[in-house]
Order: structure tokens, then C-alpha cells, then sequence
């Protein structure tokens, strides 16, 4: 108990902001009086960025400086293992770096209320995340790979990935009637204010961050045990 503690004040005392679940007494100084959201849609715009950013602050989310703080946040159970289930998936390249497989519960409780509804309306596909909680130094690399619709890892624009409250999943292997399935689920949540999505086309991913308001709707599903026996056996090894 004490170990963890010692952890939770060095990550306290040396990252710039506050551990995730704090409240910020005040706006983000680059916002000049009340922040409105922007329109329920799923086009990328520079009101979209900014509205996840303001959301970083007032839901007081730590961003992860380097995969050093990343390890630690996830040790202590901060972040969560994402489900894996044979609805809800993770794409095989993002499991070759199994330290970035991880996102804040609410993120994990969206993916899994997401894949009982999938399950339901759509039996028998599957959808992929292609990408979760990211450090700055991942996020500058694949700035530097040529994505440069990758954000940057500080201002008022700064991707929200780092706070491991944002996840991206991949388009390529969906149907059109998958896509629009998305879209639908994508655009009622939003109108909820419980998320703020985008529909990204050069990567083909729907980049979705997901507010502190969300909160899990389908508790009892059988799928969740699957994912359960899968985070364990993960541990094990």
C-alpha cells in the first residue's frame, strides 16, 4: 500500500497536470469566457479539437510525458486493459506494443456497450481498436512517420489520446452497414454530450474521446467474462 502511494505522489508531483478524475477550479487560460460545444457531427474541425482539450482541463486528465509515467498509470489502475472479446477487438498492430493497450475505464465501458449493441443489432462482426492511450514520445513519432493529422502533444490542439480518455477504431475491414451503424451510435452519443467523435478518411478510423459523464449500460453482458479470462491469461504470462 505504501509502494503505492510513493507512486501516485511521484506522478502527482512530476507530471504538469493534475491525476485524472480532479476537477479544475478554473477554464484552460486560452479559453476567453464559457466554452460552447461544438455542433453534433461527426466533421473533423478545429472546434472539435479544442472542445477535447477543454474537456482535458475541466475533467482534470493527466497527459502522459513519456512511456515511463504511462507504465506507472497503468500499474496503479488508472488505465484499463482494452476488452478483447470476438466482438470487440484489437488490431494486431497495436497489440505488438501491449503497454499502449490501455485507456481510462470509461473508455473500456463505451467499447463494451458498443459490442453487446453490435452483437444485437449486427450478428456476427466485430470491430478493431487501432489505437488507445498514447505517450508523447509515440505521439511525436508518428508525427514524424508522416500522419499528420496526428495532433500535437501540447496547446490548446493537443491530442487527446494522451489522457488515455480517446481511442481510434479502424474503418478498413467494416461494411458500409457497419460504418453507418457507427455513425448513428456516434452522432446519438454525442448529442448526449457523453463523447466527441470524428470520422477521419485519410487513416480510416473513427477517432473517439470519451467524457467523464459515460457511464456503462449493458453491465450483464456474457461477453464481458471473455474478457475477464483474456486480461488474466494476459497477466499470467
Amino acid at each position: 500500500m505504501c509502494k503505492k502511494w510513493l507512486l501516485v505522489l511521484f506522478c502527482f508531483f512530476s507530471c504538469a497536470t493534475p491525476l485524472h478524475g480532479g476537477v479544475q477550479a478554473k477554464d484552460p487560460p486560452w479559453v476567453l469566457g464559457p466554452m460552447v460545444p461544438p455542433p453534433v457531427e461527426l466533421k473533423g474541425s478545429e472546434e472539435s479539437q479544442l472542445w477535447q482539450n477543454y474537456m482535458v482541463e475541466k475533467e482534470g486528465l493527466a497527459r502522459m510525458p513519456n512511456r515511463k509515467h504511462l507504465l506507472t498509470w497503468e500499474a496503479l489502475g488508472f488505465f484499463v486493459s482494452l476488452p478483447q472479446t470476438k466482438t470487440a477487438r484489437i488490431d494486431s498492430r497495436l497489440k505488438k506494443d501491449p503497454e499502449y493497450c490501455f485507456a481510462l475505464p470509461r473508455v473500456a465501458d463505451f467499447l463494451k456497450d458498443r459490442a453487446y449493441e453490435l452483437r444485437r443489432d449486427l450478428p456476427g462482426v466485430h470491430f478493431e481498436v487501432s489505437s488507445a492511450v498514447r505517450d508523447e514520445d509515440r505521439q511525436k513519432k508518428i508525427r514524424r512517420a508522416g500522419n499528420w493529422n496526428a495532433a500535437s502533444v501540447s496547446g490548446p490542439k493537443a491530442s487527446s489520446h494522451l489522457t488515455g480518455a480517446t481511442i481510434d477504431i479502424t474503418k478498413k475491414k467494416m461494411s458500409k452497414a457497419q460504418i453507418e451503424w457507427w455513425r448513428k451510435k456516434l452522432l446519438y452519443y454525442e448529442t448526449l454530450r457523453m463523447i466527441e467523435a470524428t470520422e477521419e478518411f485519410n487513416q480510416a478510423v473513427f477517432h473517439i474521446m470519451v467524457f467523464g459523464s459515460y457511464k456503462r449500460m449493458h453491465p450483464d453482458d456474457p461477453e464481458d467474462e471473455v474478457a475477464k479470462k483474456v486480461t488474466k491469461k494476459k497477466k499470467g504470462k
